[in-house]
């Protein structure tokens, strides 16, 4: 199940994206999210003084990369 949300504050617009599993997950989502949280860790340890989104998107997109998921 996936829901979305898009709060808005004072004008500031927020979007809010989960994916969820009701039930027991099988072993291709287990394997999904093992590999997008492999991914989300891969974008905070790129985290540095100086750093842009975008080098932070490279190093997430690597992950995917090398699973043959290309993000372009």
């Amino acid at each position: 199940m996936t829901t979305e949300l898009t709060p808005c504050v004072h004008g500031y617009y927020a979007q809010i994206c989960r994916t969820l599993v009701v039930g027991e997950p099988n072993g291709d989502q287990l394997s999904a999210f093992g590999l997008y949280r492999e991914a989300m860790e891969a974008g905070i340890a790129a985290v540095r003084a100086g750093i842009t989104a975008a080098d932070i998107a490279r190093a997430e997109n690597e992950v995917f990369r090398r699973e043959g998921l290309a993000i372009t």
